[in-house]
Formats: structure tokens, C-alpha cells, sequence
């Protein structure tokens, strides 16, 4: 008997809604130094197109990057029918400096896309 495995990249889960597609962009910009030492503003865009025009919500987080789970430091939706969407969120973490990333995904569907992790010093 063969026995079979499959894997699944960290980053993406393993459906997207049919004829969907959607990217993730985490950024910082600069918001204050305090003490010699700069504080950055997080983001997290996603941009979605869809073939078919339905009613889809497209979901944009920060997380802190941490085992056992990610923790959610921010998160937006939006949602409306048709075939292309786009979400922002920013945040600040109360000076915290780790590893932070963006995840966005349809809620329709168990498909997510992370960016990769950076540290980050952000704003109160």
C-alpha cells in the first residue's frame, strides 16, 4: 500500500471562492520618535477580484506573529457585490517592538494569504 503526503505552504490555506483571487501587503510608516527611537504605523491592504459578480467580504488583519496562535492586533472587512474589492486596516500595539504581519482573506472561504513577519516598533 503507497501511502500518500501532501502538504500545505504556512501561508496560504486551501480554497479560494471560485474565480477569486486576492494579495496581501503589510507596510509601516513612520509616526513619531521618542528617546531617540522611531515608531512606526502598521498596515494591511488586500486587493480581490472575483470572475462573477456576488456578495463577498473581503477581511484585511495585523497579527502579532507568536506560537501557540497569531494574535489579532487589528482587522477590517469590506463587503458589497460585484467582482472587485479592497481593504485596509492600520494600527499602532503600544510601543511593542516583535514580529507583526498581515493576513487577509474572503470570509466566504477558509483561503488566507499572510505577508511575511517583520519586527516592528510601533506606536502607542
Amino acid at each position: 500500500m503507497a501511502v500518500g503526503l501532501v502538504t500545505v505552504p504556512a501561508s496560504s490555506a486551501v480554497a479560494e471562492p471560485a474565480g477569486c483571487s486576492h494579495d496581501v501587503y503589510f507596510w509601516t510608516t513612520y509616526s513619531y520618535t521618542k528617546n531617540g527611537t522611531a515608531y512606526y504605523l502598521m498596515h494591511t491592504d488586500s486587493v480581490g477580484s472575483c470572475t462573477t459578480s456576488a456578495y463577498r467580504t473581503l477581511r484585511v488583519e495585523i497579527k502579532a506573529d507568536g506560537w501557540p496562535t497569531d494574535p489579532l492586533v487589528a482587522a477590517n472587512s469590506s463587503s458589497g457585490t460585484g467582482t472587485s474589492y479592497y481593504a485596509h486596516v492600520q494600527s499602532c500595539d503600544k510601543e511593542n517592538y516583535k514580529s507583526y504581519f498581515g493576513r487577509a482573506f474572503f470570509t466566504q472561504s477558509p483561503t488566507y494569504r499572510d505577508s511575511s513577519p517583520r519586527a516592528v516598533r510601533t506606536c502607542y
